[in-house]
């Protein structure tokens, strides 16, 4: 009896083995395979890219309908999403945009994210990458404060943010729009701290003030053909008419925004 257990044992474990090796030989099967627990992996939809019979075209994928707009998508405020009114770069913030404290943490916060590691935290121009890639012919950006710079209105430095210039590369995919007047806030804060005057500190802060050198203006083609002593005409795309931040009776820089210190022109009115 026991030798044809012993024997049955055997035969149906070299039965197994044929099988699993037939299982194996590598044949491609055309056959989808059992799927015991479907865990809603197959459902009643398209994938991307799918052919869809119903339609004339065939596609599954669809174009919005002429005429319509995206809920969440009309952005028909060009002030808030373009930083123009009528056409020219705006001046003043959006009137979504009210100018306080947050805000102005915010754009620090930001800033010190996305801008920093090329501008640097004060906006000289001289951040991480910016040190480590001038022996590989990276191009420095100029510092923000700039007489050029600082005459840039409000509206082409947030346009700028959105979608860049020269070498730097657009950050609206990256940044939202509210996120973008925060930066563009804090930088003109930023601007207005290096140059503001010793009385607009708050007495508390004035020990911790550093002092600093101001950039050096380039020399541009305009410097060279105008009078001695006479200012330069603005960069193109410039408004001429913003008037910079007041020139320096003491270094403030280093000093962060507060709410007693000079606020940023160019606010809500």
């Amino acid at each position: 009896m026991r030798v044809i257990q012993d024997t049955v044992r055997a035969g149906a474990g070299l039965l197994l083995g044929v099988l699993f090796l037939t299982a194996c030989e590598g044949d491609i099967s055309r056959v989808p395979p059992v799927h015991l627990n479907q865990n809603m992996d197959q459902q009643a939809r398209y994938d991307p890219q799918e052919p869809n019979p119903f339609f004339e075209d065939g596609r599954a994928m669809r174009l919005d309908v002429p005429g319509t707009v995206a809920r969440g998508e009309l952005n028909a405020d060009p002030h808030y999403y373009t930083g123009k009114v009528a056409g020219a770069f705006a001046k003043t913030l959006p009137d979504q945009v009210k100018l306080t404290i947050d805000l102005l943490e915010r754009g620090r916060e930001r800033f010190d994210i996305y801008c920093a590691t090329c501008h640097d935290r004060t906006g000289n121009g001289k951040g991480l990458i910016t040190a480590r890639g001038l022996k590989w012919g990276f191009v420095p950006p100029p510092s923000f404060h700039l007489k050029r710079i600082k005459q840039l209105p409000l509206g082409q430095l947030f346009d700028i943010a959105s979608n860049g210039v020269r070498t730097m590369p657009g950050y609206r995919a990256q940044i939202p729009v509210a996120d973008r007047w925060a930066i563009v806030s804090y930088l003109r804060a930023l601007q207005v701290a290096r140059t503001a005057p010793l009385d607009a500190v708050p007495v508390g802060q004035r020990a911790d003030l550093k002092p600093t050198e101001m950039p050096v203006e380039p020399p541009t083609p305009a410097d060279s053909k105008a009078a001695p002593g006479a200012d330069a005409k603005a960069a193109p795309g410039a408004d001429a008419k913003v008037p910079a931040p007041a020139e320096p009776k003491a270094t403030a820089a280093e000093a962060k925004p507060s709410s007693a210190a000079a606020k940023p022109e160019g606010g809500n009115k």
